[in-house]
């Protein structure tokens, strides 16, 4: 038995963004709407489901907001919307810049075998918005040095059409995170890690959660209308793969029983139709099933994979339960044997204070060919200061023996 490493990080983190540096939501929306970070977040960046559903309507609350685009800058007269196609669809641009920033910077001290110490300033740039009724978008670029290394990248770069059939027909291009996965590191994660099931490659360098050029349609229910808990999105993907570029093809589906519609409430009188729902006060289950091929054709030399998989995430008020599994397979061309892979997790939270959230997750990936098995526990306990501070520690344990521990301590700043 091999001594055990034990690894000490401690990241001071100034993020100069209303959320952490993998949030789908920035203080441009905030001071769009003139709202408190609380009104679409659990606690940055985890989504609440009304924040879910503005994220459904394409960054628009999902009432309506006639008053708010009246302010915009208009680009042609609202009737032309009538006209067409006799004439070109009118647009708005934002009175306010859509931008938004972070600054995190860090220091990591390992403590094992071999002795180091590592320091990471990571710099973000985001925006986010609308043009109208039709047209969203989001985008984040990254500028990072580790320990000397620098590095900067697109991390996700995205424009939407939306509103096509109502919530339920839209599509998406661009950069992104597949939404075949069901826990969102951009949506749900809280933890300094993301989700081992989506993190891990396997064989065939197939991570779900990683981005990729992709085109998605997707859409959800709404209130009033059937089918308010139905979320669904199909896509298709081009990922970067031994022998060329791999063109992959996914799918999601899911139900909400309970709670806020999966796209709100679009009847424009939030509780006419039901009571009114205080976020933190929902109780609701979503349910889904996924499911991911990677590279459909293409030379034999090119590496195959597949995941099937289901989630449920249950609320009861400051309670919630999260868990999810996959099966796979993969193999390193269309002629070789294919070996199989699985994954699962199972978490939860609770919030003694609106302010003060505990959190925990077992998880475990099992990939033959690719690393072999993989096994952590994850708790955080993260503390909202205020509206736009917060604190977090985190404890990650490498199981079965403790192989490595990591411990993160991250203060955010948000204006």
């Amino acid at each position: 038995m091999g001594s055990i490493g034990q690894r000490l990080k401690i990241g001071c983190l100034l993020i100069m963004a209303l959320v952490a540096p993998s949030a789908s939501a920035i203080p441009a929306f905030a001071r769009r709407y003139r709202t408190a970070c609380t009104t679409c977040h659990v606690l940055p960046p985890q989504l609440n489901s009304y924040g879910l559903a503005f994220r459904a309507n394409g960054f628009r609350m999902p009432s309506g907001e006639r008053s708010r685009q009246e302010k915009d800058v208009q680009l042609g007269a609202p009737e032309w919307e009538e006209l067409f196609p006799q004439a070109i669809p009118p647009g708005t641009v934002s009175d306010l810049p859509p931008l938004a920033a972070f600054i995190r910077t860090s220091l990591e001290i390992d403590r094992g075998r071999v002795n180091t110490e590592q320091t990471q300033v990571l710099a973000t740039l985001l925006s986010g918005g609308n043009l109208g009724r039709r047209v969203s978008w989001f985008a984040a670029g990254t500028f990072a040095d580790y320990g000397g290394q620098s590095s900067a990248g697109i991390e996700r770069l995205w424009g939407s059409v939306d509103d096509l059939a109502g919530t339920w027909l839209n599509v998406r291009a661009g950069y992104l995170e597949p939404a075949v996965v069901p826990l969102s590191r951009y949506t749900h994660n809280l933890a300094y890690e993301g989700y081992l099931p989506f993190e891990s490659a396997g064989p065939a360098g197939l991570a779900l959660s990683a981005s990729r050029s992709a085109l998605e349609v997707f859409g959800a229910g709404s209130d009033p209308g059937p089918l308010r808990g139905l979320q669904y999105a199909v896509g298709v993907a081009a990922r970067n793969a031994s022998g060329g570029m791999a063109a992959d093809a996914y799918a999601r589906a899911s139900y909400k029983f309970g709670g806020v519609a999966a796209a709100g409430d679009r009847s424009g009188e939030p509780g006419r139709l039901a009571p009114a729902i205080a976020p933190l006060e929902e109780r609701s289950l979503r349910i889904g099933a996924f499911a991911y091929r990677a590279t459909l054709g293409g030379p034999d030399a090119r590496p195959r994979a597949w995941r099937s998989g289901i989630d449920a995430d249950l609320l009861l008020g400051r309670i919630e339960a999260f868990g999810c599994g996959w099966l796979g397979g993969d193999s390193g061309s269309s002629s070789a044997p294919e070996t199989s892979s699985w994954s699962y997790l199972a978490g939860g939270s609770v919030r003694p204070w609106p302010w003060l959230m505990f959190l925990g997750r077992y998880e475990a990936a099992f990939l033959r060919g690719g690393g072999g098995a993989e096994r952590r526990v994850v708790a955080t306990l993260r503390a909202a200061l205020q509206q736009n501070v917060a604190l977090s520690a985190d404890l990650i344990v490498e199981m079965p023996r403790a192989q490595s521990t990591e411990t993160v301590g991250t203060l955010f700043l948000a204006f």
